[in-house]
């Protein structure tokens, strides 16, 4: 335990005394100071105090489950009166509701257990400095931390010095001081040793809701069988993946947007296995679900694992695409587990309506059957200051799986916008919604799926990162900055790439308030302002990373689109910069990787080096999706803030695998990371459309 304040004392061989004077920090632990100087000689002498503390424990469960939550807060005032206490209990609250799916009765907090134990500590090598100019002399400041019980070994050698954390309370230390009328005294160093004695109580409280988790579910937000304009005619495919080691019952819950009928089948899925469906809502109708024979027919679909080895081993991701002259095109979406469903406000940035490109905007009610209708509002924001808008449409109801897309966003309802962004928020329900943005290209219709962001994020965003950069013969890449916040943001980017001058280009971009740009050609663009030199010939691919003055890139949206001529138009895919916090730390998985007569699978990890300057060492394993089986392993090292991909990595690691999926795992190093997987059409570079589809990493829970 190490509840303490700091106490300064100091003797000296001739020395004269200053007055006591007294600092409180805390609640309820005061400290005392005396100092004297004249000589630069200086001693230890110890200096006790006495305070309480509290180490209370808070877990929450459902009745028939494991606990959800479970959270030890440290604290000066007593439980369950302590506001932190408080703040804990209805967090695990709001963690049962979520593990049951809906609301339920909760009983508690009950007190399950309490003791108290007299303790006591020596805190030593506690330094602060004395400074006198002529004839006055101050002790301190000594800033240190009280408030944090178990941080520190038992007995701590030294406190923890400010800036304290958010648990604890900081404490400023400053002596007396008084006209003695003598020479100017020197500067001395203070070392003391402090005693501190104290009541440690320590309690746990229980909060049980009633009823049994549900089998893990993950939502689809729309899958196809239409056609589209100029054409096209878009279906999906479903990778459905079980990389756990017991074997899974599935059932799909189909709602159809348009076409067909809404329905229920029931299916299973081998431990281990990963099974590729063609086109969905064909092997849904051989299921039996009445989702039509024919026409334009969608909807969204929740698939719900029963029997998994662990709540997160099932998994689904969606390629939807259509037929072009090269072969297709389309974007990849992952299945939605409960923890990326949405309650609060998002924006879907980087919209565009022109000559080239389309946006569409869908929303879902992503709730189960019975929690109920949602009504969703969407305002659409000029991202051009010079024509500043923003227009509300029409609300959006949706019953539960319900579908709404609005196509063209930025001229519908009287808009006449090139550049803008949508604000979606839920203005009456209580189930659980996801919104996505499409841009379209106007003449091959392949798509770029656009994820959304929070827009009033909970916590502070220190940087982000931009997975990759890039400039070759073929691709190019497309930023988009957002700043869809009410105040002017001047951005830091360093831009790192084995083909800068010294590896790495650093340059600042200024945002007004709601301005979006939209900058084509990225790297040319830097050559173009003079941040980086030379002309256009060397391979550019490399993390952007991003932070700004204030240190909270809240309200702030950047992302990317990479692309190659085709098809009249661009293929491309779209992906969105990784705040700092929700980059993987120790493992990650991916899923849906093919490589056959019509598909290959590239492999990408970013360093992200907000810990320290070491590599990162990664072991990728390898599974055959028809099997089961292990079928091959690499491993990689990254340097921080480092880009490494593995090209055709099926091809390359596990030969003969058409279906497959990766467990990549750090294996040295400490830097957090960003791993995702790009599935192209064509077995090889240069073959068909070479269109991407980007299918992002699933990070574990912490």
């Amino acid at each position: 335990m190490n509840y303490f304040g700091a106490v300064l004392v100091a003797s000296g061989v001739g020395f004269f005394a200053l007055p006591l004077s007294a600092a409180t920090c805390g609640s309820g632990v005061t400290t005392a100071t005396t100092s004297a100087t004249h000589h630069t000689v200086s001693h230890s002498s110890p200096v006790s105090l006495s305070t309480n503390a509290f180490t209370t424990r808070i877990t929450g469960r459902l009745s028939s489950g494991p606990d959800v939550f479970d959270v030890t807060v440290n604290t000066l005032g007593a439980p369950p009166d302590d506001p932190a206490v408080q703040s804990a209990m209805d967090q695990a609250k709001q963690a049962i509701n979520a593990a049951a799916g809906h609301t339920v009765a909760i009983t508690g907090p009950t007190l399950l257990s309490s003791a108290s134990q007299s303790t006591s500590t020596t805190l030593t090598n506690v330094t602060g400095r004395t400074s006198s100019v002529n004839s006055f002399l101050t002790v301190g400041p000594a800033e240190l931390c009280v408030g944090e019980i178990g941080e520190v070994p038992i007995p701590p050698t030294a406190p923890i010095l400010a800036p304290c954390s958010p648990t604890a309370s900081q404490c400023s230390l400053t002596g007396g001081a008084r006209n003695v009328n003598t020479n100017t005294h020197t500067l001395i160093d203070v070392y003391t040793t402090l005693n501190m004695t104290g009541i440690l109580t320590t309690s746990r409280y229980e909060l049980v809701g009633q009823g049994s988790p549900p089998s893990p579910a993950v939502v689809v937000p729309i899958v196809l069988s239409s056609a589209g304009l100029n054409g096209a005619f878009f279906t999906s495919e479903l990778a459905l993946s079980n990389r756990g080691t017991a074997n899974a019952s599935i059932t799909y819950a189909y709602t159809a947007a348009f076409g067909g009928s809404s329905g229920t089948a029931s299916d299973t899925l081998a431990a281990g296995r990963q099974k590729i469906v063609p086109d969905v809502i064909t092997y849904l109708r051989d299921l039996g679900i009445p989702a039509g024979d024919f026409g334009n027919r969608g909807g969204t679909l929740r698939i719900t694992f029963s029997g998994l080895s662990s709540s997160d081993a099932g998994a689904a991701t969606v390629r939807t695409t259509t037929a072009v002259a090269e072969g297709r095109a389309g974007l990849a979406y992952p299945g939605l587990a409960a923890s990326r469903l949405l309650s609060a406000p998002v924006t879907l940035c980087g919209l565009r309506q022109n000559a080239t490109d389309r946006s569409n905007v869908a929303v879902i009610n992503a709730g189960g059957p019975t929690e109920g209708e949602i009504m969703l509002r969407l305002t659409v924001v000029s991202g051009d200051p010079a024509n500043p808008q923003a227009l509300a449409l029409p609300d959006v109801p949706l019953s539960p799986g319900g579908f709404s897309q609005i196509s063209g966003i930025l001229s519908s309802n009287g808009l006449a916008l090139a550049n803008g962004y949508v604000r979606i928020e839920r203005i009456s329900g209580s189930a659980p919604f996801f919104a996505y943005a499409v841009i379209n290209d106007q003449a091959n219709s392949d798509g770029s799926f656009v994820e959304p962001v929070p827009a009033n994020a909970p916590l502070p965003i220190a940087g982000m990162t931009l997975p990759v950069i890039v400039e070759t013969s073929t691709f190019s890449s497309e930023a988009v900055l957002t700043n869809f916040s009410a105040s002017p943001r001047t951005l830091n980017f360093t831009y790192v790439s084995s083909a800068l001058p010294g590896g790495s280009a650093s340059f600042t971009l200024a945002l007004l308030p709601k301005e979006q740009q939209i900058l084509p050609f990225f790297v040319q663009l830097l050559r173009d302002r003079r941040v980086i030199p030379g002309s256009p010939g060397a391979t550019f691919a490399g993390a952007l990373f991003i932070t700004d003055a204030t240190g909270d890139l809240r309200g702030v949206s950047i992302g990317a689109r990479t692309s190659s001529a085709g098809g009249g138009g661009r293929y491309g895919l779209f992906y969105s910069a990784v705040p700092s916090g929700s980059e993987a730390t120790t493992s990650a998985w991916l899923y849906g990787l093919q490589q056959n007569s019509e598909n290959r699978t590239n492999l990408a990890l970013v360093n992200v080096g907000s810990t320290d300057s070491s590599a990162d060492v990664f072991h990728i394993d390898l599974y055959d999706g028809a099997t089961g089986l292990s079928a091959g392993s690499t491993d990689v090292m990254v340097p921080a803030r480092g880009f490494a991909q593995v090209n055709t990595i099926l091809a390359v690691y596990a030969p003969g695998v058409a279906n497959g999926y990766a467990h990549i795992t750090r294996t040295s190093g400490s830097n957090p990371f960003v791993a995702y997987a790009v599935v192209n059409d064509g077995a090889q570079p240069g073959q068909r459309s070479g269109d991407g589809a980007f299918v992002s990493a699933s990070v574990p829970s912490p």
